[in-house]
């Protein structure tokens, strides 16, 4: 479940050259520990929290760093050594890092952050509910995916999950077969219940089965400490659908995410997510499906009827035109094209129900209207962007004024 997400468009590049994201911060105060167990882990359980660091000259060899375990390196020759540390504290099921010492060195306080937050909680998570909701079911032909359990309002937190294996993107590269798949299996092995990966593997466990779980069930992520592969156990359990009915919710940090609900969603209905980009046309959406992870995809959007789906198809085409024809007015500077453009393109999201991807736009009509001298409008613009990144990304619950001016100060001064 390598996905290809958190949602972009193409141009949002240009956009973000000229106000730059600030990573959020969490807020303060502790957590109490919760029980390590697969159950917990598995029917979603009412705790969540981190469990205290361990501090001390038996807990790192870094006296009060948050990794418990003595590190272990590759020996593979080249420009980058990669080094396995780990956490049992974090989560309910410990965290395995695999990157340069350097990356381990930056994470450390991020985890004693995640400590100190109050996140996740309900006063700290969007629309977070901590009655269990989900559970494992066996789908014929597809494997193990989630079902709801009890009735799920639309918006609603309704699972987290935390980070179990963080590895470096150049890992898989890197380091020579051998190596990397016993520093992989001794990442799983650290945790406290390795069953928790291994069982994620579909390939009857022949080969590098921790490495082929992380390349199949992980996200992509830009994390403050460089490219990375994140693997949240849980949510690897959840299927794909191309118009799902549910979405990921990050923490600013990268190392919890929620599963919350585009709608509501009654018990005994599948939960399910969108691996690809959610605006590609069905040829593009299965191409994409069959590479990365080797299956055509039979959900209700990609079994409609023929001309259900030519219809469909059609306005996501012409919805990519328009982008490229946004792009190319950016690009020449013909900001009043651009605008017409990029509201077509509002327009045409909202009607297929693409929401997640309107923060996007409206970041980029913001800074064409500032760029215009349009301010009030352009501040309009920054308030749907908030509400589209609090409603359809952001784990936790922000302050609104204070983003808000921090979005306006990056317009007033770009590139800053």
């Amino acid at each position: 479940m390598r996905l290809l997400v958190p949602f972009y468009l193409s141009y949002a590049v240009l956009a973000t050259a000229l106000s730059p994201d600030v990573p959020e911060q969490a807020e303060p105060p502790a957590d109490t520990c919760p029980p390590k167990n697969i159950t917990a882990l598995l029917t979603n359980a009412a705790s969540h929290t981190t469990c205290p660091l361990p501090t001390g000259p038996s807990a790192s060899r870094k006296p009060g760093a948050p990794w418990t375990h003595t590190p272990l390196c590759s020996t593979t020759s080249g420009a980058q050594t990669y080094c396995l540390f780990s956490s049992t504290p974090f989560g309910t099921n410990g965290l395995s890092l695999i990157a340069a010492p350097e990356t381990a060195s930056s994470l450390a306080p991020v985890l004693t952050q995640i400590h100190h937050s109050s996140l996740p909680s309900p006063s700290s998570a969007r629309n977070l509910t901590l009655e269990p909701a989900t559970a494992v079911r066996d789908f014929p032909g597809r494997g193990k995916g989630l079902v709801a359990t009890r009735p799920i309002r639309g918006g609603e937190t309704f699972l987290l999950d935390h980070a179990s294996l963080v590895v470096g993107a150049g890992f898989f590269e890197d380091v020579g077969d051998a190596e990397r798949a016993a520093m992989l299996g001794e990442a799983v092995d650290r945790l406290v219940e390795p069953a928790a990966v291994r069982g994620l593997d579909r390939a009857g466990g022949g080969g590098d089965v921790v490495g082929d779980v992380v390349r199949t069930n992980s996200f992509r992520s830009k994390l403050d400490v460089g490219n990375v592969f994140v693997l949240f156990p849980l949510i690897s359990r959840v299927n794909h659908a191309c118009k799902p009915n549910a979405f990921i919710r990050h923490a600013s940090h990268g190392l919890i995410a929620g599963v919350a609900a585009f709608r509501d969603i009654m018990p005994g209905e599948e939960i399910t997510i969108s691996y690809i980009p959610l605006q590609q046309p069905t040829p593009s959406r299965q191409a994409l499906l069959r590479k990365n992870w080797n299956f055509t995809c039979t959900c209700p959007l990609c079994t409609s009827p023929p001309s259900t789906l030519s219809a469909n198809d059609a306005l996501r085409r012409k919805l990519q035109g328009v982008e490229a024809d946004a792009i190319s007015a950016i690009r020449a500077r013909d900001l009043p094209a651009a605008m017409d453009n990029l509201r077509v393109l509002e327009a045409g999201f909202v009607a297929e129900g693409l929401w997640p991807l309107l923060q996007d736009i409206y970041q980029v009509l913001a800074t064409v209207c500032w760029a215009m001298g349009k301010r009030e409008d352009a501040v309009g613009y920054l308030q749907r962007k908030l509400d589209m990144r609090d409603g359809y990304g952001r784990l936790e619950v922000g302050d609104r004024g204070l983003e808000l001016g921090e979005e306006i100060g990056r317009l007033e001064r770009p590139g800053r």
